[in-house]
């Protein structure tokens, strides 16, 4: 079962106000090369998948992410996920 958020309308959609950032699952960190090698060898693509399937069951429904190829993309897995 989900946890409710607060959240806002957004072209007719209610969007969670807590949203999953993607750089880290892109390997970004913003702070040192080392940090972003840690990233992309600790999220691997499964990894990525749990984690936005937990955010996804913590009422987390947005994320705010590349849309290019940049690291793995997990996102169509998800929204073909069968998981409420």
């Amino acid at each position: 079962m989900a946890i409710e958020l607060p959240t806002v309308n957004l072209g007719g959609h209610a969007i969670s106000r807590l949203l999953l950032g993607g750089n880290p699952m892109c390997g970004l960190s913003h702070y040192s090369e080392a940090r972003d090698r840690w990233l992309r060898r600790l999220l691997t693509y499964d990894a990525i998948v749990d984690l936005m399937l937990a955010a996804r069951a913590h009422g987390i429904n947005a994320i705010v992410a590349r849309g290019d190829p940049q690291g793995p993309n997990p996102w169509s897995s998800i929204l073909r996920s069968d998981i409420s």
